[in-house]
């Protein structure tokens, strides 16, 4: 890295450790498992993802803190997803 003698120390120990965990060929597998979205209609949001998108309706939760709902999505490799 050409700037890497201007950075703190602590720094450079950093960027080293992220290089060294770097996949080969710069590629990294990753799962997605989780989004929240807010919805204006959520029995028309769940609707779209089951039927349009074919995930699988788990339920819904209540959030006290928000007062709000909840509906737990999944998809077919049971990645979960929340709307």
């Amino acid at each position: 890295m050409a700037l890497a003698g201007a950075l703190a120390p602590d720094v450079r120990r950093h960027i080293a450790y992220v290089e060294r965990r770097r996949p080969p060929h710069g590629t990294m597998k990753t799962k997605f498992t989780y989004a929240g979205i807010r919805v204006k209609d959520l029995d028309a949001s769940v609707a779209f993802y089951t039927k349009v998108l074919g995930m699988k309706d788990l339920g819904r939760s209540t959030i006290d803190a928000t007062k709000g709902v909840a509906a737990n999505l999944a998809t077919e490799d049971d990645g979960l997803s929340s709307s």
